[in-house]
């Protein structure tokens, strides 16, 4: 009975909400008059909400234009029946319980009599991926089609068509395809030392985005650039890129922690301050080992496309099922701090106002060089030191940014500790395969171009621990 009265209750609201005012909706840069209602919800209550939303709430009360923009945004799920990926050696087995319940068991039956040892499907690994393709099959449609193609247009050309079905058959379910789950494996072994069946993280999954790309130019966008560990962006890279082309596209992919086990709320604002930006082609984030598609927001909430349902592989003639207007609610509180934040630059004006958009978010922080180019800055660094009075008195006198972090775990290997008390000096924290450990004092990593990319750093404001004194 509870759940019913909930559910009333949530529709009542709904109710009021139509007659009064609620807050626009926004969709990577657009932005819409706000009454366009979830079509998907929680995972344990979807049907309960639309049964109930049915009979109280009128259709007619959705925002057809944002359904409309929606159904143009590509979005990539779980598939099945797709052509064997072979395990790798001391790798995680094809044959596991959970794929079993949640694809067709005769499709189960039929992989392990027939490829006992291969992959045919990404069931309960693959969310990140496919997240990851979506953010890189919508930056694409930007840098084929233009940001605007679709603005208010209920129907694409026969042009626009032919030119995004080119795209999703770029993400078809076969090792050919340029940006196939497979060519995603493919890169993750090389690149990540990750495992077919093994989940994904944003590091690996930016990495695999980078190196598909290079190795598919014509695909429209010229370069890519990552940050597997913050939000820095360096100025260097990004010239660099324009003295050789004026008008290069550049996909920036910038892996960040925005917490310990929530999103740290100072962080909140950049966030809907990025997706409502031009420039945003979305975040990879979600929950832990459960990846979304987060597209927009609207009020609190963040907007998302679910990857975990699965459709029999993608071919061409299912290229329609790319497209999607079910999209689900999570309210910010809720998601999980380590994200994959995507940013398309077109050409340079883009990258210039981008610059200035910049100044108003903590998250991204645009440095001239790289910290190995910067000469001395670190040299009398000493981290042996940080627990008196004394030393942290000197630190804090450093020329040290709002946005600066400490990688800390590089450079304490080694280091003797023992006469300090573990849970009360600092916490080290497991996150996913990551060690990282957070001090009070921010300031910047020497050099982190030699970390191993499952080691990430936190933008840290308030949840931090300090270290004792001595």
């Amino acid at each position: 009975m509870n759940l019913v009265n909930r559910f009333i209750t949530e529709t009542e609201i709904l109710q009021t909400q139509v007659n009064g005012d609620i807050p626009d909706i926004v969709l990577l840069g657009k932005s819409y008059k706000g009454k366009a209602l979830p079509l998907e919800c929680g995972e344990d209550t979807a049907t309960a909400q639309r049964f109930f939303s049915a009979l109280f709430v009128r259709s007619s009360q959705n925002n057809l234009t944002f359904l409309s923009d929606l159904s143009n945004k590509l979005h990539f799920t779980y598939r099945t029946r797709f052509s064997p990926i072979q395990r790798a050696e001391n790798g995680p087995s094809p044959m596991n319980f959970q794929r079993f319940l949640r694809d067709n068991p005769l499709n189960s039956i039929e992989n392990i009599v027939s490829n006992p040892d291969c992959f045919t499907t990404d069931i309960g690994w693959g969310c990140m991926i496919r997240t990851g393709q979506s953010l890189l099959g919508n930056a694409l449609q930007d840098a084929n089609l233009g940001r605007n193609y679709n603005e208010g247009v209920e129907i694409v050309s026969d042009t626009q068509l032919r030119v995004r079905n080119k795209i999703v058959g770029w993400f078809e379910d076969d090792i050919k395809a340029p940006f196939s789950l497979h060519k995603f494996v493919e890169k993750g072994e090389q690149f990540s030392n990750m495992k077919p069946g093994e989940w994904f993280g944003p590091a690996a999954t930016s990495t695999s985005i980078k190196k598909l790309i290079e190795d598919f130019p014509e695909c429209g966008i010229d370069n890519c650039i990552i940050s597997v560990s913050s939000g820095d962006i360096f100025e260097n890279d990004i010239e660099t890129i324009f003295e050789q082309k004026q008008n290069s596209k550049i996909l920036l992919l910038l892996g960040v922690k925005l917490g310990i086990n929530n999103i740290n709320m100072n962080y909140s604002d950049d966030i809907f301050e990025l997706l409502s930006s031009k420039y945003s082609v979305g975040i990879a984030g979600g929950r832990p080992s459960s990846s979304l598609y987060f597209f927009g927001y609207q009020g609190n909430e963040l907007l998302y496309f679910d990857p975990h349902y699965p459709q029999p592989c993608l071919e061409p003639s299912v290229y329609s099922t790319c497209c999607s207007t079910d999209y689900g609610r999570l309210n910010i509180t809720d998601i999980d701090p380590s994200m994959l934040i995507g940013i398309f630059l077109d050409g340079r004006q883009d990258w210039e106002e981008f610059k200035i958009k910049c100044d108003k978010i903590q998250i991204i922080n645009i440095q001239k060089n790289h910290y190995s180019d910067i000469e001395g800055k670190f040299d009398e660094f000493d981290i042996s030191s940080m627990g008196s009075h004394e030393s942290s008195h000197e630190n804090d006198t450093r020329d040290i940014s709002r946005n600066d972090y400490v990688d800390i775990e590089p450079l304490v290997r080694g280091q003797n500790y023992n006469t300090i008390q573990v849970d009360e000096s600092f916490e080290k924290l497991n996150y996913k395969t990551q060690n990282i450990m957070i001090f009070q004092n921010q300031c910047s990593a020497k050099d982190t171009s030699d970390l191993h990319y499952d080691i990430e750093s936190v933008l840290v404001a308030n949840d931090t621990t300090n270290f004792p004194n001595t």
